[in-house]
């Protein structure tokens, strides 16, 4: 049975190629480290472990200790002194490999250098540790301001209609008595209405926080639901709860300057939205509609200015030239 994560989705939501390549060519072709992606798994893992890591001046003073932070600089300087670690495990790699790689397409070739950075350019890595002081310094005070969440990575795993879904949450709050799950964001912090209102992966977000307090009533008391409210999740016959509110945090709208004169109006940190079960419906329809293209072998790229980012353009162009 299909695994359908929030990621898998995703993909099946950004373009049928991609999704091809990604999860049903029996080659399996590696796909792009793209910077991007590297400094988004930095940015989670930072917000992920932030609790753990922080200490006092005293404790993080000490070599043997776990706690590497006590304030927003050296928080900033921990995020910067990771992605130097990142930095120098990358050019280490292209060093030690770079005869293999200069041979050309040789299929060992292909896998060094899938285990290699794909830049922008020669100043991206630098421009990039630059940044996540002007970032870090202020998600440090956020962090601290709104507190621990009471669940973060909460991992889900459930069946409903015969499918299959898995993943973790990023975060769930309660605030003012509502049920806010998060989903932190990094890279363009600019949301549209259609990304707002109708992202499959906050929709199925919030599917499966009434899946896991449909299966566990301790968890549902936590965050302040009956019995009889939750016996009806799961189809039963709700999919989602629209009493839960969905949000993405744009991680890079802390690094926006309000005084550059390029900057018509700064993005809002936290996008808000809701969910029905409409929503629901919908992404089941795209999830039908990408498993008949692969069946029908119906498969093609969907091109756009998205291509640029995706991870898997190169092996898109090998696909069909």
């Amino acid at each position: 049975m299909i695994k359908w994560s929030a990621t898998r989705i995703n993909t099946a939501n950004y373009c049928r190629m991609k999704y091809y390549l990604t999860y049903a060519d029996p080659d399996k072709p590696k796909p792009l480290r793209l910077s991007a992606y590297v400094r988004g798994s930095l940015l989670h893992g930072l917000i992920e472990n932030f609790w753990d890591k922080l200490g006092t001046p005293e404790e993080v003073s000490k070599k043997t200790s776990k706690k590497k932070y006590y304030d927003a600089e050296s928080f900033a300087r921990y995020a910067q002194g990771k992605w130097s670690g990142i930095i120098f495990a990358d050019d280490s790699v292209k060093e030690k490999y770079k005869g293999y790689i200069s041979q050309g397409n040789t299929d060992e070739s292909d896998k060094i250098k899938s285990h290699l950075i794909y830049w922008k350019d020669d100043q991206e890595k630098w421009i990039i540790k630059a940044g996540l002081k002007k970032e870090c310094e202020p998600l440090f005070s956020c962090l601290i301001n709104e507190g621990r969440p009471l669940f973060s990575e909460l991992p889900f795993d459930f069946i409903l209609n015969n499918r299959r879904f898995t993943g973790r949450l990023d975060e769930v709050r309660m605030n003012n008595g509502k049920v806010k799950i998060r989903d932190y964001k990094s890279g363009n912090p600019w949301v549209g209405d259609e990304k707002r209102d109708f992202d499959p992966q906050l929709t199925m977000y919030n599917v499966s926080l009434c899946s896991l307090c449909y299966s566990d009533r301790e968890l549902a008391a936590k965050l302040g639901l009956e019995s009889s409210l939750v016996d009806k999740f799961m189809g039963n016959p709700m999919y989602i709860n629209p009493d839960f509110e969905v949000e993405f945090f744009m991680i890079d709208s802390l690094g926006i300057d309000p005084a550059n004169p390029k900057i018509r109006e700064v993005p809002p940190l936290i996008v808000g939205s809701e969910r029905r079960d409409e929503h629901f419906f919908e992404v089941i329809k795209m999830i039908e509609g990408i498993e008949e293209s692969i069946r029908t072998r119906n498969i093609y790229p969907e091109r756009g200015r998205k291509c640029d980012s995706c991870d898997m353009k190169l092996n898109c162009r090998t696909a069909l030239f």
